[in-house]
């Protein structure tokens, strides 16, 4: 009788199984790098008078250690600032990459300092950008070469732009749900600070996920401006749209826009922000593969390291168990056969664990 009961569970239930899910969160491993383009552009419209402002930043992350619960350390570089703006006696466009000499206004000059600066970060599986290092003393340097920025005796100059720089990168890259989810699954993300030229103000975020496809998801994005506590807009009105792609198969954002409408008593606002993978690197021309050699080919004195991830998730029971390892592993090769074959010495030097259950979490990590 039990084995007829296990064949119709079997059959019977083929039928019914849950819908495919996505793991929409941010998944760097050590080593990684990716490059993106983030690009802003706000246009406010006052009595006769129209500004237009875009900055696009060219950032490279690379990728360091990754705790259990899926932080990562990395190392951001900003390899092209492009700027412009319009509507004014400052009219001024500059881009880095047209490599046609240094801006003239003192905030272009500021923001083209940063080029190839490289400064430390932690990215969530959400995407929250957090304990930024580095950034502000970047600028610093960058201000102590502009003569209208020493005159004007401002100190707190590198700050407003680190706190303007951060700002993008919560905007461009807090986006994920850090979880798996299915076609119509939601979740809500809140920014606290999105600038939109004639003020600033927290914008709260509704994702839903409209399609699941073989190696990404479609995310529909609607967006609301929180002018609950705005001092300076109180009456203050903003709603956008917007939509992303997500690398399923990466675990890192594809693309992402979207645009909104503010309506303030200082000005109307159209903002709009999109990011987009761009790698700089150019195709690689084609090797034939038989050419290509796949196997081990350790030296004698070779040294290398792997670190091993293993999660377990039980959910057999009413609340779901969750046990995660992480073991780091040093390989030493001290003898090489003719025929290839080594000899190594395995030394474990890392080995961490988290494990969740019933409420109760318990982490242990020799590092």
């Amino acid at each position: 009788m039990r084995f007829i009961a296990a064949w119709a569970v079997l059959v019977l239930g083929a039928g019914f199984q849950d819908p495919p899910k996505a793991e929409i969160g941010w998944n760097l491993k050590p080593g990684d790098r990716v490059r993106y383009e983030v690009a802003k552009s706000t246009l406010i419209h006052r009595t006769g008078a129209t500004l237009e402002m875009k900055m696009t930043l060219g950032l490279v992350l690379e990728a360091a250690e990754r705790d259990l619960d899926g932080n990562s350390e990395i190392k951001i570089t900003i390899d092209r600032v492009a700027m412009s703006g319009s509507g004014d006696r400052d009219d001024e466009v500059f881009d880095s990459d047209a490599k046609k000499g240094a801006p003239k206004h003192p905030a272009m000059q500021l923001m083209a300092g940063c080029l190839n600066g490289t400064f430390s970060a932690r990215i969530s599986k959400r995407g929250a950008i957090s304990q930024i290092r580095g950034l502000k003393e970047i600028l610093e340097k960058a201000a102590l070469e502009i003569p209208e920025m020493q005159e004007s005796g401002d100190k707190e100059v590198a700050s407003r732009f680190a706190s303007s720089i951060d700002q993008i990168l919560q905007e461009g890259f807090d986006s994920a749900a850090g979880q798996g989810l299915g076609k119509g699954d939601s979740w809500e993300s809140r920014l606290e600070s999105v600038v939109f030229g004639v003020g600033e103000a927290p914008v709260k975020i509704k994702s839903t996920v409209k399609e699941i496809r073989a190696k990404d998801a479609v995310i529909g994005r609607a967006l609301e401006f929180d002018f609950s506590n705005n001092e300076r807009n109180p009456d203050g009105k903003g709603t956008g749209t917007g939509e992303m792609t997500w690398s399923i198969e990466r675990g890192i954002l594809q693309s992402a826009k979207w645009s909104a409408q503010v309506v303030t008593s200082r000005g109307n606002v159209d903002v709009a922000l999109s990011v987009k993978l761009a790698p700089r690197d150019g195709p690689k021309p084609a090797q034939d593969a038989a050419k290509v050699p796949i196997a081990w080919s350790l030296k004698k004195g070779d040294k290398v390291r792997y670190e091993f991830e293993y999660t377990i998730v039980n959910t057999l029971r009413a609340e779901t168990g969750e046990t995660k390892l992480v073991a780091g592993l040093v390989l030493e090769a001290t003898e090489v056969a003719k025929d290839g074959t080594a000899t190594v010495k395995a030394v474990f030097d890392r080995f961490a664990a988290k494990t969740s259950d019933h409420g109760r979490v318990e982490e242990y990590d020799s590092r």
